[in-house]
């Protein structure tokens, strides 16, 4: 579901057992098919072009976790993801991913803690990362606490 589909609904009814992911990624492909292989693992999945609309829907909804992919040539999208986070005052797990240097990478997550983000270690995307997305959600039916969604989403794209 895009955001601008989502932006459309009638708000919804208290949430069920899975948990919650927002992925903030410009990417279009990559954003369907990671948003695809979280639903594949019974993870409700709700997707951003842009920071723009993330800000109420934050607020609305209540994700366990926002991925935001950073993009190494062009940072803006995801500083402005992070300080829209910061704005509703989002107390979940931030999961920043992507292509670009690790220091890159740590630097943008050193943001998100002085915005006072619950910033999780930043991580390289791999090829690979289909196979590992597996452990993001458990085996039984009840909806995890964001601590377990927050440490199972760490192996999303830990190198293999």
């Amino acid at each position: 579901m895009t955001d601008r589909q989502f932006a459309h609904m009638p708000p919804q009814q208290p949430r069920g057992s899975a948990p919650l992911c927002f992925i903030v990624d410009e990417d279009f492909g990559l954003r369907q098919e990671l948003s695809k292989e979280l639903r594949r693992q019974a993870v409700d999945v709700v997707e951003f072009s842009n920071s723009s609309r993330l800000l109420g829907m934050v607020d609305d909804q209540n994700p366990d976790i926002v991925l935001v992919n950073v993009v190494g040539g062009a940072p803006h999208e995801s500083m402005r993801a992070l300080l829209a986070l910061k704005e509703c005052r989002y107390g979940g797990a931030v999961q920043l991913f992507g292509n670009c240097e690790p220091k890159f990478l740590e630097s943008l997550k050193v943001t998100g803690l002085d915005c006072g983000l619950k910033m999780l270690p930043p991580l390289r995307m791999r090829s690979r990362w289909r196979r590992s997305t597996a452990s993001f959600v458990s085996k039984s039916s009840a909806r995890p606490s964001s601590r377990e969604a927050v440490s199972r989403s760490r192996t999303l794209w830990q190198d293999k």
